[in-house]
C-alpha cells in the first residue's frame, strides 16, 4: 500500500514577496482608515451604551438584522484585515472581505457614489482568495509544519500484514561462515 504525502505548493521567492505586499499594503490601509474606527464604534456600542451611526447606514441596506451585520461590517474591517496581513487564514478571511466589499460596492451603487474605493479593497482580496498567503505567511510556516508531521507519521508507518500472510524467514549463513575447501571433511 502507497501513501500519499500532500506537500503545500511552494511559491518562489518573488512570487512569496509579490502575494506579502498584496497582503500588506491594501489590508494595513482598510485596518488604519475603516477598521479601526467600526472596531471601536462597535465596542462602545456594546459596551458603552453609545449609539453607533453604521447601524443605520446597515439599516438601510435593508438587512434584517443591522446591529449583527454591522458588527460583521467591524470585524471583516478589523480582525480579518489584519489576519490577511500576518497571513492567517488567509483564504478565508479573504473571502470574508470579499462578501464584505461586495455588498459595500452594492450600497455604493443603489447610492448612486462612486464605488472605486471598495473596489479597490475587493480586488485583492479576490486575488488571495484563489492564489493564497504565499511563503511569507504563517499560513506557509503551519503547512511546513503539518507536512513534515505528516511524512514523518509516514515513514515510521508499517503496512498490516495478517498472520495468514506472513513469510517467515531464516538466516542463510553468510559466504564467509562456509569452511575452506581444505577444511572440508572427505
Amino acid at each position: 500500500m502507497q501513501y500519499e504525502i500532500n506537500v503545500p505548493k511552494t511559491y518562489s521567492a518573488s512570487a512569496s514577496a509579490g502575494l506579502f505586499f498584496l497582503r500588506l499594503i491594501p489590508f494595513v490601509l482598510l485596518f488604519v482608515f475603516h477598521g479601526w474606527a467600526k472596531l471601536v464604534g462597535a465596542y462602545m456600542h456594546q459596551f458603552g451604551g453609545q449609539d453607533w451611526a453604521f447601524i443605520s447606514s446597515v439599516q438601510k441596506l435593508g438587512f434584517p438584522y443591522p446591529e449583527y451585520f454591522a458588527l460583521g461590517t467591524a470585524l471583516a474591517e478589523g480582525v480579518f484585515s489584519l489576519l490577511l496581513v500576518i497571513g492567517l487564514l488567509t483564504r478565508f478571511s479573504a473571502a470574508v472581505i470579499v462578501f464584505n466589499f461586495a455588498v459595500a460596492i452594492y450600497s455604493h451603487v443603489i447610492g448612486g457614489k462612486i464605488f472605486e474605493l471598495p473596489a479597490l479593497y475587493l480586488a485583492p482580496a479576490i486575488a488571495l482568495v484563489f492564489l493564497g498567503a504565499g511563503g511569507f505567511s504563517l499560513d506557509a510556516v503551519i503547512n511546513r509544519r503539518f507536512a513534515e508531521r505528516r511524512s514523518r507519521r509516514v515513514e515510521t508507518r508499517q503496512e498490516y500484514v495478517p498472520a495468514s500472510r506472513r513469510v517467515q524467514t531464516t538466516s542463510v549463513p553468510e559466504p564467509k561462515d562456509f569452511p575452506e575447501k581444505s577444511e572440508r571433511p572427505l
